[in-house]
């Protein structure tokens, strides 16, 4: 067989073979699945990560509560003292018992209209009250049913608290392992929760409020390992705040504005994103509000400190909205 013959044989093959590569490369490519937002696979912040730090900033108000409550309730008590006296009081006289019977009548409704204004109290006494006010924190206690019969029941409801916080914890644990949270990171908050149970369980209220803070300074760090809108400068700024206050309120004013100098720092870091979502009155409010704060800290005037401090956490709620939009 010549070449000739050859060739016209294979020569169909070779151009059908032609055509469909031919055919193949023009043909559209599969769809590739689109770009998934996180593309490293990073989990998302876990719910129970932000119901934990709420209920601790829950805590933290009542525990803030429970000075101006037992006030309230010694206040209460006084007033039944002096009804419990005129009421012993006996007179002789049908006449005089009559007028007597009459006082206490227009003296008991005077008690009931105007009675012990818990509220006012509590406001009174409170260490950060406002401060969590400024974050829409109020607390977990009825002001309806203050003050208690008994301070012991008021303390049963706050180590409940703390046993719902166990409970959550066991639920958060396994998360942070499969985000590889450091495990040091981890031990350090069974170890503040565990302080925080035993200061609440001796009814301990400063040294309670310090653990419960920084609780939440743990759970802010624990955010940088997930996938959060949030960047974890925002919430660890107003631990700083917090602890200014607190630190404040034991006549540590040095450390105080060191707490709040830490806050200033980590808004720098943030600074460049919140100046590119035009966001650069909400920079220059923070930092005349911190500039405020810490003239009133060095002067250690603490009741200006538990104003100023409040308009720093509702800047920082600002740079919160800024990002939360985006």
């Amino acid at each position: 067989m010549n070449n000739k013959s050859i060739m016209k044989r294979i020569f169909p093959s070779i151009l059908f073979l032609m055509i469909s590569l031919l055919l193949f490369s023009c043909s559209p490519s599969p769809e590739r699945p689109e770009e998934e937002h996180n593309p490293n696979n990073t989990p998302e912040t876990p719910q129970v990560l932000e119901e934990m730090e709420e209920e601790l900033l829950n805590l933290m108000h009542d525990l803030d509560s429970i000075e101006g409550i037992q006030v309230a309730m010694l206040e209460e008590e006084n007033e039944k003292m002096e009804e419990d006296m005129e009421e012993s009081y006996v007179l002789k006289s049908e006449e005089d018992e009559v007028v007597l019977a009459e006082e206490h009548d227009e003296g008991e409704e005077e008690t009931k209209e105007n009675g012990v204004d818990v509220q006012r109290l509590i406001h009174e006494h409170q260490l950060i009250g406002i401060l969590l006010g400024a974050e829409d924190i109020e607390g977990n206690l009825d002001l309806d049913e203050l003050p208690p019969a008994d301070m012991e029941a008021l303390w049963f409801e706050l180590n409940n608290l703390i046993d719902e916080l166990h409970r959550k914890w066991n639920v958060l644990e396994p998360e942070l392992q499969k985000a590889k949270v450091d495990r040091s990171d981890i031990e350090e908050f069974e170890e503040q929760l565990d302080r925080l149970s035993l200061t609440v369980l001796d009814q301990e209220i400063m040294e309670s409020l310090f653990h419960s803070n920084q609780l939440t300074f743990l759970l802010a760090k624990y955010r940088g390992n997930f996938d959060d809108d949030l960047p974890n400068e925002i919430p660890k700024m107003k631990f700083y705040i917090r602890e200014s206050v607190l630190l404040a309120a034991n006549d540590n004013f040095v450390e105080a504005v060191d707490a709040v100098e830490s806050a200033q720092e980590l808004e720098e870091q943030i600074r460049h994103i919140l100046i590119k979502e035009d966001a650069e009155d909400v920079v220059q409010k923070f930092q005349l509000s911190i500039d405020d704060l810490i003239h009133e800290l060095n002067n250690e005037d603490f009741y200006l400190t538990q104003i100023k401090a409040p308009i720093v956490i509702k800047n920082i709620m600002l740079m919160d909205e800024t990002f939360s939009a985006h």
